[in-house]
């Protein structure tokens, strides 16, 4: 789930089944979400939050997605 917000995307809400966790899931989603995202030739910035405790978050986020 995301949101357009002048020329921010900010993805809300990326919620993976704890079954598939830990599988590359969540890189691949990301990867997908963020695809037709950079084609908008107004993106300046695509953002995201998650909480501080979420260390496996913090990890994905931390992966420059070009």
């Amino acid at each position: 789930m995301y949101e357009i917000v002048m020329d921010v995307r900010f993805i809300m809400r990326l919620m993976i089944d704890s079954k598939y966790q830990r599988q590359g899931c969540g890189q691949a989603t990301m990867i997908e979400v963020i695809r037709p995202l950079k084609l908008c030739l107004d993106v300046e910035i695509i953002a995201t939050s998650y909480r501080k405790e979420n260390d496996a978050a913090a990890r994905l986020y931390q992966i420059k997605f070009r």
